[in-house]
């Protein structure tokens, strides 16, 4: 069997390789507010680990703390970064933590597990130990193995404290991770951590601090409070930034078991439970996957003047009109055969008048697709009534579909059609729909004639019209419309 190499580098030294194989160093300020979530359950005896401990970042805070260094523990898969743990633990190991022995059963794990999907070298040369071990459902990541060891070797009431990507909290692929934490811990606490904790170290990735405490299966969640604190902007906002309690059993009753952080409840249920979605209206999903951009695909600038090629909308940047970046021959098929690589679905919608979402990037816009266009695997959606149509367009452009798109769907940067067409549908009043198909076909005239559009209060107009559509309206929720629209206007660092 072969050992993983996912080895942490903890102490600020970071070579080049460390960020094609995850590590990315703790700054110290965060491994000490890690030491004070555990610190309380080591009060009358028991030892930390750190499973993953590399420059020993983690066994400095402790020690820092006044742990005894006896009490401390670190296992490093690399045998020269555990040369130098000896001063700062009492008893050091060089092995696999995911594929070794399993360990003796520890009272806390604190650690930051390496960040690696479930295409890396580590997981792939592994995979049926792997599975055999902690379940199919748990090879998302490097991290989620981790936890899940580092669950398997604490103690009952044990605690855990992990910083983790935060790919975790809503994406699909991880609802089985999800689903194991809910039914054997105790959640504690999730803070979504500053976006900038890594950027010193070239990396631009959003984690999040994990704390719970191990249960046995199936404790039941009734009377069960999660401590969820929303994206801080620096560390020394730990332990200063407020806490939302939301209840255990309410992230076990959503199907998708989505962590939502600082998301109200009254926000989040039109998503989780809605009777009736976007996806179920309309028509669509993505459409053609070249393969091969730079052979199939032209820049506008580039496009032969003679007929055959047609606008491709790929990723629009713009909400309501956003010119197409590249072009496609109009004979799709003609890729088919020759690659394949290239793929196309949805072709019952190709050349139909339609709407474009963004996949890519933080923002989320959607524009209208003029009839006779081909398009990406973006999402984009069709409907036969044109009213309905252009009042989707409104809505998927409103505050209201930005924030559930990204802070309750997925707040990874990529955003598939799953997510987009899960998107809850409301029952418009005719009146509705028609004011919201007029904010749209406006909106995307006057950009398109160049016009100077006030998209702020465009914006603004199709709220007004969205939000009472899901019971958000008058002033018991002029509280929760601000809270949409702050995340809104600050989603580069609120995400």
């Amino acid at each position: 069997m072969r050992a993983i190499g996912y080895r942490k580098v903890l102490d600020g030294r970071r070579s080049e390789s460390d960020y094609h194989h995850g590590r990315f160093a703790t700054p110290s300020l965060t491994a000490d507010y890690m030491a004070g979530k555990v610190l309380p359950y080591l009060t009358d005896g028991g030892v930390c680990l750190d499973p993953a401990a590399g420059g020993g970042a983690f066994l400095a805070a402790l020690r820092r703390a006044g742990l005894p260094r006896d009490r401390i523990h670190a296992l490093e898969v690399d045998p020269h970064a555990a040369q130098g743990l000896g001063a700062l633990a009492g008893h050091v190991s060089v092995g696999d933590f995911l594929l070794g022995e399993a360990p003796r059963r520890y009272r806390a794990i604190i650690g930051n597990p390496p960040y690696q999907s479930h295409e890396c070298a580590a997981i792939r040369a592994n995979r049926a130990e792997l599975e055999r071990r902690y379940g199919r459902g748990s090879l998302g990541n490097l991290y989620c193995l981790f936890t899940l060891a580092a669950l398997d070797a604490l103690e009952e009431g044990g605690v855990l404290c992990f910083l983790l990507l935060d790919s975790f909290l809503t994406t699909n692929s991880y609802q089985p991770f999800r689903r194991l934490l809910l039914e054997r811990t105790s959640i504690r606490e999730v803070l979504l951590a500053p976006r900038s904790l890594f950027r010193p170290q070239g990396a631009d990735v959003r984690t999040a601090i994990l704390t719970l405490e191990k249960r046995g299966h199936f404790f039941g969640s009734a009377g069960l409070l999660i401590s969820t604190v929303d994206r801080v902007a620096c560390e020394e906002e730990y332990g200063r930034a407020p806490s939302e309690w939301v209840p255990q059993a309410e992230w076990q009753a959503d199907p998708c078991r989505r962590f939502l952080v600082a998301v109200p409840a009254a926000l989040a249920r039109p998503v989780t439970h809605a009777q009736r979605t976007i996806g179920s209206v309309f028509e669509g999903g993505t459409g053609i996957s070249t393969g091969n951009d730079r052979r199939f695909l032209r820049p506008a600038s580039e496009v032969p003047q003679e007929d055959g090629w047609v606008p491709f909308y790929k990723n629009p940047s713009r909400p309501y009109h956003s010119p197409p970046g590249s072009y496609i021959h109009q004979d799709w098929q003609a890729g088919v055969m020759e690659s394949k690589t290239y793929l196309a679905r949805n072709r019952g919608c190709f050349f139909q008048e339609g709407i474009a979402c963004s996949s890519m990037g933080v923002p989320f816009r959607a524009c209208h697709m003029p009839a006779g266009c081909l398009f990406g695997v973006n999402t984009c959606l069709f409907h036969e009534d044109r009213t309905t149509l252009l009042a989707g367009l409104a809505y998927l452009n409103s505050s209201l579909a930005e924030y559930w798109v990204r802070a309750v769907l997925n707040r990874t940067n990529m955003v598939t059609a799953r997510y987009v067409k899960a998107l809850p549908w409301p029952s418009w009043s005719t009146k509705t729909l028609s004011q919201l198909a007029r904010e749209a076909a406006s909106a995307r005239d006057g950009l398109k004639a160049g016009t100077d559009v006030d998209l702020v209060a465009v914006r603004r107009r199709v709220d007004d019209l969205v939000f009472p559509a899901f019971g958000l309206g008058g002033h018991t929720a002029v509280a929760l419309r601000g809270r949409v629209e702050s995340f809104c206007a600050h989603i580069l660092d609120r995400l």
